[in-house]
C-alpha cells in the first residue's frame, strides 16, 4: 500500500510588520507565541512549520522557537507539553529561513523568543498542514 501526502492550506499564524502583519516583533527572552493550530478539525497529521527572521543590522541575539502541544484548543496547561526545536542564528541585516515539521498532535503553537535583549526581530511563520491517504 502505498501512501500520498495530501496537503493543507497555508496559514500565517505570527507575522510583524516588516512581513505585512500587526505582530509585536520578537524582543528579549520573555518570547510570545503564535496562534494555535487546529490539526485535529479536518483530521491533519501534521504540519510543515517555516520561520523567516529578518534581523537588524549589527545584530547580536538569535531568534529562538520551540513548539508547545495540547489535546486541547485552550492550551490550559494540563496536557501542555514544549519541545525544543532550534535556534535561528543572527545575520547581519538579512533573512534566514528555517524550515520544520510537526507530527501526530492535535493542537499546536510556535514559542518564539530572542536570546537577549538587545535586538528586535522581524518574524513570519507560517504552517502548511498535512493528512497522508492511500493511494
Amino acid at each position: 500500500m502505498a501512501f500520498k501526502v495530501e496537503w493543507g492550506t497555508e496559514q500565517i499564524v505570527y507575522q510583524t510588520d516588516a512581513y505585512g502583519g500587526s505582530d509585536a516583533d520578537i524582543s528579549g527572552t520573555t518570547g510570545v507565541d503564535s496562534d494555535v493550530v487546529d490539526l485535529a478539525t479536518n483530521g491533519y497529521h501534521g504540519a510543515m512549520v517555516m520561520i523567516k527572521a529578518t534581523f537588524p543590522a549589527s545584530p547580536t541575539d538569535d531568534l529562538n522557537f520551540s513548539t508547545k502541544y495540547s489535546n486541547s484548543s485552550t492550551f490550559d496547561g494540563d496536557e501542555e507539553e514544549q519541545q525544543p526545536a532550534g535556534q535561528i542564528e543572527k545575520k547581519d541585516g538579512g533573512e534566514r529561513i528555517y524550515t520544520y515539521f510537526v507530527g501526530l498532535c492535535k493542537y499546536f503553537k510556535v514559542h518564539l523568543e530572542a536570546s537577549g535583549s538587545t535586538d528586535s526581530i522581524d518574524v513570519e511563520v507560517r504552517v502548511t498542514p498535512y493528512r497522508l491517504t492511500t493511494s
